[in-house]
């Protein structure tokens, strides 16, 4: 429903999976109340399968003010990677986590040049921009910020502005609405 939010106390995993998620769906789960998330998985998608989250329905999560426990961060298959990564390069949540994961999207190397430049990123024990447009220049340069371990597997050379989509896969177009209470729940 409209304005509801996800919310339990030792949750400490979600992944919500799609090719597209919705505006409501991120807004229920980055205003949740989960105090002992410590990871968190959106696969954001495609305008094309339904996805309608913005970067700025992202703002509570990216500027650190929800889920204190969180360490790691995967925001994947987004068809803004670009944008997404520099939103992320610069925020607050950064400076608190492990891993990041910004795989299986459109990020070229104008979304890595923050990435890069980034104080935050340069702390991470782990980088995940698998199957991305990166040249291999810039994955030269990312394999320099030990002790980052970035993975670069996977990488789609070649690829022409135009033929950059998100990697993710659907097997069949239906939608399914699911309530927030058949999350899938790892406990502490």
């Amino acid at each position: 429903a409209p304005g509801e939010v996800v919310r339990h106390a030792t949750l400490t995993s979600l992944v919500a999976e799609s090719a597209g998620l919705s505006r409501e769906l991120v807004a229920a789960v980055v205003g949740g109340d989960m105090p002992a998330l410590r990871h968190l998985e959106l696969w954001l998608g495609s305008e094309q399968d339904g996805g309608t989250a913005s970067i700025d329905d992202l703002a509570p999560l990216l500027d650190g003010r929800a889920f204190p426990a969180l360490e790691s961060l995967a925001l994947k298959g987004s068809e803004t990677a670009d944008a997404l990564a520099a939103a992320v390069a610069s925020a607050p949540i950064l400076a608190r986590l492990k891993k990041l994961d910004l795989s299986l999207g459109t990020l070229s190397d104008e979304g890595a040049e923050p990435l890069l430049a980034s104080e935050a990123v340069r702390r991470l024990h782990d980088l995940d921009l698998r199957k991305s447009f990166l040249s291999p220049e810039i994955i030269k340069r990312f394999h320099a910020l030990t002790p980052v371990i970035v993975d670069v597997r996977g990488l789609r050379f070649g690829k022409e502005e135009g033929d950059r989509c998100p990697s993710i896969v659907l097997v069949c177009n239906v939608s399914v609405d699911l309530p927030f209470a058949r999350f899938k729940a790892r406990r502490a």
